[in-house]
């Protein structure tokens, strides 16, 4: 056992490794980079050389922080203001460069985003928000919706716009397109962004708390109350582990929007 972060306030959580586990990204109350932190919660990595370094900076909510293995990339959500440091009380998704450490907000919607994941490859950045970051003029939907932001070319998708809503994205690179999987209404579903096409994983009418879709070519991981081995339905929720070869998914409606331009380019 190795103790990570050394924090005397004891308040280092919700962790995330690398996929080489190398680099681990965790918050903190604690001034663990020796910054002056008056105990915001704040993104701290530690490095491979065992150094920590603060990523998130000002006075507000800094947490649920993701960690690429490729193009040294982080990404967090956090209510600081990126000019002034106060808490504005509302969350945006940033994305920071851990090779100098400098990080940035990638939304500045009127409603609240957060929940970021990042691609295998680190290509994408996908998050759950419910302002509308399309609209010229800025408005909170007050419904969460799943977005997609491309680091090369610094654009957008909207990849949801249900009514009921949708959350929990999670995106991964396969087979030159990617897979960015979420839940809508209790219902899992994923995007295949190149494609542009939307698939409903099977569940048999059970309610879905969560689909993953970091698992390689044919497989994904699903927490539902479905009984995908016997039929029906369980009192709580199971995981499994689908293989989309053998348990294929359904083409269902569904079209993503890019703005201000598409940047990644169809198949």
């Amino acid at each position: 056992m190795l103790t990570l972060s050394n924090d005397p306030t004891g308040t280092s959580s919700n962790p995330a490794l690398d996929a080489a586990g190398q680099r681990v990204v965790f918050e903190s109350h604690g001034d663990l980079a020796n910054t002056g932190n008056a105990g915001a919660r704040q993104v701290f990595l530690r490095d491979v050389d065992g150094t920590i370094r603060q990523l998130s900076t000002g006075f507000g909510t800094s947490g649920n922080a993701v960690i690429s293995v490729r193009r040294n990339l982080a990404a967090f959500e956090s209510t600081s203001d990126p000019r002034t440091g106060f808490d504005t009380g509302l969350a945006q998704v940033w994305l920071a460069d851990l090779r100098d450490g400098s990080a940035a907000p990638i939304t500045q919607g009127l409603g609240p985003s957060g929940n970021p994941a990042i691609s295998n490859d680190g290509r994408l950045v996908v998050f759950e928000s419910t302002a509308d970051l399309e609209a010229d003029i800025p408005v909170d939907t007050g419904t969460w919706q799943v977005y997609a932001y491309d680091t090369r070319t610094r654009t957008f998708a909207r990849i949801t716009s249900d009514p009921a809503g949708c959350r929990s994205p999670s995106a991964y690179q396969t087979l030159g397109d990617w897979r960015i999987a979420f839940v809508c209404d209790e219902r899992p579903f994923y995007y295949m962004l190149r494609r542009d096409q939307r698939f409903l994983v099977q569940s048999d009418g059970g309610i879905t708390q969560r689909l993953v879709a970091q698992l390689g070519v044919h497989f994904v991981v699903l927490s539902t109350t479905a009984d995908l081995v016997n039929g029906g339905t369980t009192a709580g929720k199971r995981v499994y582990l689908v293989n989309l070869f053998k348990r294929p998914a359904q083409p269902v409606e569904g079209t993503a929007v890019w703005f201000p331009e598409r940047g990644i380019p169809p198949l």
